[in-house]
C-alpha cells in the first residue's frame, strides 16, 4: 500500500515521538544504574506513558494501513468503509493512547517536581495538580466512552455523530492537555528564579526545566 501525503506525516510524527522517548527512558534507567537509586513513582509513571506512546505508534500503524487513516474519503475502498461504519468508535483507541502518553507523562514530571523541591507549599500544589490531571484523564475517557451513539439504525449517521462528537472531545482535551503541560513548565520557575545562583544558570534552569513542554 503506497502511503498519501497525509498519511506520511501522522507515521513520521508517532515514529519520531518513539524515538525520543526511547532516548529518554534509556538515559533514565542508565542514570539509575549509575546512581544506584531505586525507582521512584516518577519513573514508573514514565514508563507507563512510555507503553502508551508505542500504544500510539501501533494504532498509527495499524489505522493507516488498515483503517486507511489520512486517505480521502473518495480513495477508501468502498469494503473498508462498510467496516468502519460498523466500528466507528476503533478511532478512538488511538486518541486514547496519545492521551494516557500524555497524561502520565505530566504526572511523572509533577511527582518529580514534589521529589526534588522538598517544601510544604509547592509539594502541596503538586498534589493538586496531580489530582487534577487524574480527574482530566478520568472524565475524558468517560466521556469519550458514552460519545459514540450506540442504538442508531442508520450506520452513516452513527459514523457522522461519532465523528462530530470525537472531533469536540479531542478539542476540548487538547486544551486541557496544554494547560496542563503549561502548568508544569510554570510550576517551579518561582522557585528556580529565587536560587542564589547567577543570572545564566537561572536561564539554564528554566530552559531545561522548560524543554518538559515539548
Amino acid at each position: 500500500m503506497e502511503l498519501k501525503q497525509l498519511q506520511v506525516p501522522v507515521v513520521v510524527v508517532c515514529a519520531l515521538s518513539a524515538l525520543i522517548a526511547t532516548f529518554a527512558i534509556v538515559c533514565r534507567v542508565w542514570a539509575r544504574a549509575l546512581t544506584r537509586k531505586k525507582w521512584e513513582a516518577n519513573d514508573w509513571l514514565m514508563v507507563i506513558a512510555y507503553v502508551g506512546l508505542l500504544g500510539e505508534l501501533i494504532d498509527a500503524i495499524v489505522f493507516v494501513f488498515v483503517q486507511y487513516y489520512g486517505v480521502h474519503i473518495k480513495d477508501v475502498p468502498v469494503a473498508a468503509i462498510v467496516q468502519m461504519k460498523r466500528h466507528p468508535e476503533s478511532r478512538y483507541i488511538l486518541t486514547s493512547m496519545a492521551l494516557s502518553a500524555n497524561v502520565f507523562c505530566n504526572l511523572s514530571i509533577t511527582q518529580l517536581y514534589a521529589t526534588l523541591f522538598p517544601y510544604t507549599r509547592f509539594r502541596i500544589v503538586c498534589r493538586a495538580l496531580l489530582a487534577l490531571t487524574v480527574a482530566y484523564y478520568i472524565s475524558f475517557m468517560t466521556v469519550q466512552f458514552f460519545s459514540c451513539p450506540q442504538k442508531m439504525d442508520n450506520a452513516l449517521a452513527m459514523a457522522q455523530k461519532c465523528a462530530e462528537n470525537s472531533r469536540t472531545i479531542w478539542v476540548g482535551a487538547s486544551a486541557g492537555a496544554m494547560c496542563i503541560d503549561l502548568a508544569n513548565v510554570v510550576l517551579p520557575l518561582p522557585l528556580l528564579w529565587r536560587l542564589n545562583v547567577d543570572f545564566e544558570k537561572k536561564v539554564r534552569l528554566t530552559l531545561l526545566f522548560g524543554l518538559g513542554f515539548l
